[in-house]
Order: C-alpha cells, then structure tokens, then sequence
C-alpha cells in the first residue's frame, strides 16, 4: 500500500510535460526498480528489529 502511494506520488513527479517521453519511461523503470529495492530491503528485516532500531534512535 504505502509503496503504491509513492509509486504513484513519484510518479506524477515525473510526468512533467517538457521531458520526452522515452525519458519519462527510463525514469519510471528506474523509480519502480527502487521502490521493489527498497521494499525487499525492508522485507528482509524482521519487524522487531525495526523496532528496536527506532526505539534506540529516540533515546
């Protein structure tokens, strides 16, 4: 969900009229690869030690 609404967000940032279309696409493909990146990255970390890495930060 929250990789949809960046995607999305992204996205739109992207779509500005002055850039050409191929480069609209390369960077579209380029932002999707990111976001699957940083999502797996964060797949890969368990929910505890997100937690705990947020609670140390805040102390």
């Amino acid at each position: 969900m929250l990789s949809n609404l960046l995607d999305s967000t992204l996205l739109s940032f992207i779509d500005i009229e002055y850039i050409p279309k191929e480069t609209k696409n390369t960077m579209k493909k380029v932002v999707k690869l990111l976001l699957k990146l940083l999502t797996s990255f964060f797949m890969l970390i368990p929910p505890s030690n997100l937690i705990k890495l947020k609670k140390s930060h805040v102390t």
